[in-house]
């Protein structure tokens, strides 16, 4: 279960204190505020309100009678880690403070507690929350209008393949698209065989690194009964198949060099023979070649041909690294939460602070490949919906940043990171209505000054809102 709060739009708070006296203060100091405040007397009965109906917030006596309060702080965290809790103690040491915050404590407050001060922490949690909730509906908003046949992302880095995608799509006739492993290659290759006018066709792909070179000839271009050894049916190859459609070749940069000069006439001419056949076969067919390896070097060293790379190189695509496109990646992440938690029964999937800490500090070298592998493992293994780091696969939840040191997360941090989702959102927005500022308010349900105030997040020259055209009767 989620922290949520109540239909009245008020947040929960549970006071954990042995002290009567003292969660009755706490009730009086927060009221008239938009919370909910419930007492509990010992840890049990705290871990048990915790568990059946977690609190947005738990006010934790570092002192209860049945349990220390750093374990009751370890049990809440691991019961619901979307709840926040704020330890309270009238023994204050800078070591049990670190410890606490290190351990996954929202805050440390020390008795006897100001009341302004408490309530103005209060109000700022509650804000907080709201803009964590709304942030968590954008993000959904954002999905729908940043993807682009089946590819994600809103960063200038994806854009511009975007761009450059669909002006290609309706012409090519070759296309090379290159990137790092895991950057998605194969699904832009689908995506550009779903743009094109061969639409209809069938997309075949060949992974040209799991091919035998004695078998690579074959595989493609197919062969005769008789052809050789063991051809004991006449075969049709992958090239074939692939007529009226498109042909993904896959690591095109492991076709031996031998079958790099057979694989420059079909893309001159489009034609073919099957192995042991001397009749020249015609192809209409689009063909896709991908690979992570820089093609240019292995031509200065002779292991592509040069030839060839200028005919595939004429039209390239090529896919950023995840790292490069880190304003991608909270959306990425949101894609699958979503797609992993209808797969696996667990709607409302979310990573807990300290994970989200971790996925943004990782720096994904498996790319979106790995973001995705892993986040489909941390759905299998987490025991509700919340994910946190033992979740992760080992290789990542043991990350430590350059130097040692472990990852860290502060709520200043995502909040920055919330309105310049919100900024680029908006952005999105008028962009699709050709800039129309007050059509752009309307659909996103703000006034104009509202927008004019996202918008300029970021730009100390924002343009201000017009002022009104004066008639040249008042001028």
């Amino acid at each position: 279960m989620h922290p949520r709060p109540d239909p009245d739009n008020r947040w929960q708070i549970l006071v954990a204190d042995d002290d009567p006296a003292a969660i009755a203060l706490l009730k009086a100091v927060l009221s008239g505020l938009d919370v909910t405040i419930t007492g509990a007397e010992t840890g049990a009965e705290a871990l048990e309100i915790v568990r059946t109906r977690p609190p947005g917030l738990v006010l934790l006596d570092l002192i209860m009678p049945d349990v220390r309060g750093l374990e009751l702080l370890d049990q809440i965290i691991q019961t619901s880690p979307e709840t926040d809790v704020i330890l309270i103690t009238a023994h204050y040491s800078t070591d049990s403070a670190v410890e606490a915050v290190q351990r996954g404590a929202f805050d440390y407050l020390t008795k006897p507690i100001s009341i302004d001060k408490l309530r103005q922490k209060i109000i700022a949690w509650t804000e907080q929350k709201q803009k964590r909730t709304a942030a968590h509906e954008l993000e959904s908003k954002l999905v729908e209008i940043s993807q682009c046949e089946g590819l994600l992302g809103m960063s200038p880095a994806m854009m511009e393949v975007f761009n450059r995608m669909q002006r290609i799509a309706p012409h090519y006739s070759t296309a090379l698209v290159t990137g790092e492993t895991g950057t998605g290659k194969e699904v832009l290759a689908r995506v550009l065989h779903q743009l094109s006018p061969v639409s209809d066709g069938p997309f075949v792909v060949c992974n040209c690194a799991a091919l035998p070179e004695s078998l690579f000839e074959s595989e493609l271009f197919g062969h005769i009964r008789g052809a050789y050894t063991g051809a004991v049916d006449t075969k049709k190859g992958l090239l074939e198949s692939a007529d009226g459609g498109t042909l993904f070749l896959d690591e095109i940069a492991e076709v031996p060099m031998a079958m790099q000069a057979k694989l420059l006439r079909v893309l001159q001419n489009r034609q073919f023979q099957r192995i042991g056949d001397p009749t020249a076969r015609k192809v209409t067919v689009r063909i896709i070649c991908a690979t992570h390896r820089n093609l240019r070097t292995m031509v200065d060293e002779r292991l592509f041909r040069e030839d060839l790379y200028y005919r595939l190189a004429h039209v390239e695509l090529r896919l950023p690294r995840l790292v490069d496109r880190q304003d991608d990646l909270r959306l990425l992440v949101h894609h699958f939460l979503t797609k992993f938690g209808d797969q696996f029964g667990k709607p409302g999937l979310t990573l807990s602070r300290a994970a989200k800490a971790l996925a943004w500090r990782y720096p994904w070298p498996g790319n979106v490949r790995e973001l995705e592998n892993s986040l489909n493992y941390c759905a299998m293994m987490c025991r509700g919906n919340v994910i946190n780091i033992e979740d992760f696969p080992e290789s990542i939840s043991q990350y430590k940043v350059d130097g040692g040191r472990s990852v860290t997360f502060t709520d200043d941090e995502d909040m920055v990171s919330l309105e310049e989702v919100e900024r680029r959102y908006v952005q999105q927005v008028l962009d699709r209505v050709q800039g129309n500022r007050t059509k752009a308010a309307e659909i996103l349900g703000i006034g104009r000054a509202t927008l004019y105030r996202i918008l300029g997040r970021g730009r100390a020259d924002a343009d201000p809102e017009p002022a009104p055209r004066k008639s040249r009767q008042s001028a």
